[in-house]
């Protein structure tokens, strides 16, 4: 193995859903050495963009090209790292565009490996089992502080490595340093100095895999001038290509929206992460939004845990994680539109991931004080967003319903009188018809209707208070169509 085929790209994210992709400098630190290390087995790392690279440019602007660049690296790379420090919208989106990618089915996903400090796992166990329980979150997983991870990242994630935290830094470092090697060293990949003889490079590999810390920056160079060695000067092109206006792309959006007959809409949300004592009002809000766009703009809506999470219930612990996330993505791609109530979820973040895949719309309900990163609020599907605050989600759904509206006017029943008569179409299902004798009619009018043969079959609804005539059957109404249209008006006048 020589060469171009050694070489392979990885894309090292973080958690972090604030517009601004600020870092602990611990956490950088920890980064810039899991690089390094999988450096040493011939892994080139490819840089995440981030918003503070295009400082002169406005947010929409920085979080198009943070948007497009990165999804476009994620889809070059070979392996996709990331830190797990805490739930993050940001992370599930980068990871579904890499395990879940239509344009590149001959390479199929790309592997994941999340790298999560040991506390966040001692409450935890894999697959763990549904709560079926209204008041409880059922997609409870690892816990810190309060904060979860979702169930749904174990159906896709390939290796989870788990290292000691500590405020030692340097023994942190070493702890990460160390499961990283052994993840890589446990697939078999070979170390960059089997592969290149000179003495340099196997210092290099070595100081590195030892945390030498004095002597890191010399290292790294050594690591990076035999890698472009090996990819023989070449690099794959990690600069998005696509220059689409993303005001443009929106419009089209709407526009597909709008042509849709039917439309179905999927509300998802942090489900994981809502306090207990707050979960039953999270849950109203959900509700409140599914009778919203029911019944005043006729859109069929559903939401994971209404709809999707009793299908769980009977499946094996093995199966659950998988089963999860292939239940919500099916329910993304069978919808016209997303209803995204952003919020610190890793699952929330690869359900829009697979929308923006699919090319489904999304409106975001965006919470008071959640600063909302640059790749988020970059995606082009994203047709309009609602500022709200948690104390005030009657205004909110007002807000929505304002939203919907000015995006479907003719689906609005309140301000078109056409859909408010199909409402009253389909209201007609539940009335059941019944038929009554000419007599009966004439006592209820006090003779009114004398027009009519006592051998006649009436059938008619009744409808708050009121009588509408479905059927006239056992007369000849060409000899009476005179007295049947007199019959129709006094009904019409009672």
């Amino acid at each position: 193995m020589q060469g171009l085929d050694y070489i392979r790209y990885v894309f090292v994210t973080n958690a972090g859903d604030n517009s601004d992709g600020k870092i602990s400098d611990k956490l950088i630190e920890m980064k810039s050495w899991v690089k390094l290390v999988l450096m040493c087995y011939g892994y080139i790392p490819i840089r995440e963009a981030r918003g503070s690279d295009y400082e002169n440019m406005n947010f929409e602007e920085r979080a198009r090209i943070v948007h497009d660049t990165n999804i476009k690296r994620v889809k070059n790379a070979d392996l996709l790292v990331t830190f797990l420090e805490e739930p993050s919208m940001k992370t599930g989106y980068l990871l579904e565009h890499g395990v879940f990618n239509p344009e590149n089915e001959e390479t199929g996903r790309v592997p994941i490996v999340c790298l999560i400090p040991k506390c966040l796992k001692k409450n935890y166990s894999p697959g763990m089992p549904y709560i079926v329980k209204w008041e409880n979150s059922a997609k409870l997983s690892r816990t810190n502080n309060g904060a979860n991870l979702s169930l749904m990242l174990d159906g896709i994630v390939d290796k989870y490595l788990d290292y000691e935290d500590s405020e030692n830094r340097e023994e942190v470092i070493k702890n990460v340093v160390k499961a990283v090697a052994d993840y890589l060293n446990s697939t078999g990949r070979k170390r960059i100095d089997d592969i290149v003889s000179d003495e340099a490079t196997k210092r290099a590999v070595e100081g590195i895999l030892n945390t030498d810390f004095a002597r890191k920056a010399e290292h790294k160079e050594t690591l990076e001038k035999a890698l472009m060695e090996l990819a023989q000067g070449e690099r794959k092109v990690h600069k998005s290509t696509d220059q689409t206006d993303h005001t443009e792309r929106r419009k089209n959006y709407v526009k597909k929206l709008q042509s849709a007959k039917n439309i179905r809409a999927f509300i998802i949300g942090s489900i994981t992460n809502v306090k207990p004592e707050h979960f039953s009002e999270h849950l109203d809000f959900k509700m409140a939004i599914v009778n919203l766009l029911r019944f005043r703009f006729e859109i069929v809506a559903s939401f994971a845990l209404l709809d999707n999470e009793w299908d769980l219930c009977n499946l094996s612990e093995q199966q659950k994680a998988r089963a999860c996330y292939l239940i919500d993505q099916y329910s993304v791609e069978k919808s016209d539109l997303i209803i995204a109530l952003f919020g610190k979820s890793i699952g929330t973040g690869l359900e829009l991931g697979r929308a923006n895949i699919k090319g489904i719309p999304v409106v975001a309900l965006i919470p008071e004080g959640f600063d909302a990163s640059h790749q988020i609020m970059g995606m082009p599907n994203m047709i309009a967003t609602i500022n709200y605050e948690i104390s005030m989600l009657e205004k909110a759904l007002r807000e929505l319903a304002k939203t919907i509206s000015s995006i479907l006017p003719e689906r609005d029943i309140e301000k078109n009188p056409l859909s408010r008569e199909k409402r009253m179409l389909l209201q007609r299902i539940y009335n059941i018809p019944r038929t009554i004798s000419t007599a009966e009619l004439e006592n209820r009018f006090e003779n009114s209707v004398p027009r009519i043969p006592p051998s006649a079959e009436i059938t008619i609804i009744e409808r708050n208070g009121k009588i509408a005539i479905r059927k006239l059957s056992g007369i000849d109404s060409s000899k009476i169509a005179k007295d049947v249209r007199a019959f129709r008006r006094d009904i019409q006048r009672h």
